[in-house]
């Protein structure tokens, strides 16, 4: 069972193995980061993404989801982000997208304005069985911006796809719903050495119009 991750630690993580790894432009290694005061104010598209990638990678070989006594293993995740500068058409903006490093966001509907709002717990998209739809975010960010990676699939047998990763997480019950607001409360990420030697794969996220970049994060093989 690892020790929760602060985002101290995390970013300063970030920061090191950005420095560290070949594969990413010079430009960006070489850039004197801290990362928290980057995500509020960039802009630079050839930037951020190497820097999203990263993240997303970090989170996935290095960190383990608890809920109570269970501990959740990602094996893939894809990673949103939005600030004033910068916008990719996929990101919900969800309040609890930000500012709530370590945290629990579950989808809420849309608006009539087709816009994600702050709906209470009762308009949680995967709220029932017969819901096929909706999904599961851990909240990144640890200031003013939106930052959360959707967890798609887990070490779970079947466990594959947002919908199916967030009735594991609520429970088995026919209605759930009253855990969510508890679940959202709770600080969740801790140190993993499960997939930390593993190999991954980088994809364009699933679905979405603004499909461009490789945001999604898996486990190879799992």
């Amino acid at each position: 069972m690892g020790n929760e991750i602060n985002a101290t630690t995390f970013f300063k993580a970030i920061e090191k193995e950005i420095k560290e790894d070949n594969n990413i432009n010079k430009e960006v290694r070489e850039k004197d980061f801290d990362l928290k005061k980057y995500f509020e104010n960039c802009s630079d598209t050839k930037i951020i993404i190497p820097i999203l990638q990263k993240v997303n990678e970090y989170f996935i070989k290095n960190c383990e989801i608890h809920i109570g006594k269970d501990v959740i293993i990602p094996t893939e995740t894809e990673i949103y982000f939005k600030n004033n500068f910068f916008y990719d058409g996929m990101c919900h903006t969800n309040s609890l997208q930000t500012n709530r490093f370590g945290m629990l966001y579950f989808h809420r509907y849309y608006s009539e304005k087709s816009e994600y709002k702050d709906y209470a717990v009762d308009n949680v998209i995967c709220s029932s069985p017969e819901k096929t739809r909706g999904g599961i975010d851990v909240c990144i960010s640890n200031g003013n911006y939106y930052l959360s990676i959707l967890i798609r699939g887990i070490n779970k047998p079947k466990c594959k796809g947002p919908n199916l990763v967030c009735r594991e997480i609520l429970g088995k019950e026919n209605n759930y719903i009253s855990r969510v607001g508890d679940l959202e409360k709770k600080f969740v990420i801790h140190e993993s050495i499960e997939n930390k030697n593993k190999e991954i794969n980088f994809d364009k996220r699933v679905g979405g119009k603004r499909n461009f970049y490789k945001l999604n994060c898996k486990i190879k093989n799992y």
